[in-house]
C-alpha cells in the first residue's frame, strides 16, 4: 500500500490517493492530544536487534503493562493511518527500525512499505510518522492478518533492524490519525 500525503490540515483532505479501503473516498487527518500506547521502560523491557513488536492503537484495550498512559488515546475502530512519534531510547549500537501496518515489516531481508527511523548508540533519536493500520475490514473472521490475540488487534508493527545482541528501548505516542 502507498501513501501520498498532500497537506496536513485539522479536517482537510489529505489524500485522494489512498487505496486501503476499496470505496476510493478520501481520507481525513484528525489531530489528537499526544497519548503514550507503548513505553518499553514501564515492564516489556529492551527491544533486542532483529525482533519485531506488535503495537495496538485503536479502541479502549490500551495496556499499561505495556507503557500506555490512558485506557484509550481516541483513535476510532474505522482509523486507517495514524501520526506517531517514535522514540528510541539507549540504543546499544546503530541501526534502524522498520514501521508498518501489522505484517507488512516483511521480516529482515523483506522489501515490504515502511517508515524508518536510524539511530546511534546511546543516542536517543526520534521521527514523527504516518504508520498505516491493518484493516480488519478488509480480511475474513478471525482477522490473522491482523494478528487478533482474541483482545485487541495488532495495529502496526516495529521490527528493530539492530544486528543480533543489541538493543533499545521504544516510546510511541500517538498524536493524530486518518479516516474517511
Amino acid at each position: 500500500m502507498r501513501i501520498r500525503v498532500l497537506t496536513f490540515v485539522i479536517g482537510t483532505l489529505i489524500s485522494s490517493s489512498l487505496t486501503a479501503v476499496p470505496t476510493g473516498a478520501p481520507l481525513f487527518t484528525y489531530p489528537l492530544e499526544p497519548c503514550r500506547v507503548l513505553d518499553t521502560r514501564v515492564s516489556l523491557g529492551p527491544l533486542a536487534g532483529l525482533t519485531a513488536m506488535d503495537v495496538h492503537v485503536r479502541g479502549s484495550n490500551l495496556l499499561a503493562s505495556e507503557g500506555a498512559a490512558v485506557l484509550d488515546c481516541g483513535v476510532p475502530p474505522s482509523a486507517e493511518a495514524v501520526i506517531v512519534n517514535v522514540t528510541v531510547i539507549q540504543p546499544t549500537s546503530v541501526g534502524y527500525l522498520k514501521v508498518s501496518g501489522y505484517g507488512t515489516v516483511a521480516g529482515v531481508h523483506g522489501s515490504g512499505s515502511y517508515s524508518r527511523l536510524t539511530y546511534r548508540s546511546g543516542e536517543n533519536d526520534a521521527n514523527e510518522m504516518l504508520v498505516t493500520l491493518c484493516n480488519v475490514y478488509l480480511y475474513p473472521t478471525p482477522h490473522q492478518a491482523c494478528g487478533f490475540n482474541g483482545t485487541v488487534y495488532n495495529d502496526f508493527q516495529v521490527m528493530n533492524m539492530g544486528p543480533s545482541g543489541s538493543s533499545l528501548h521504544l516510546v510511541i505516542d500517538v498524536v493524530g490519525y486518518l479516516s474517511r
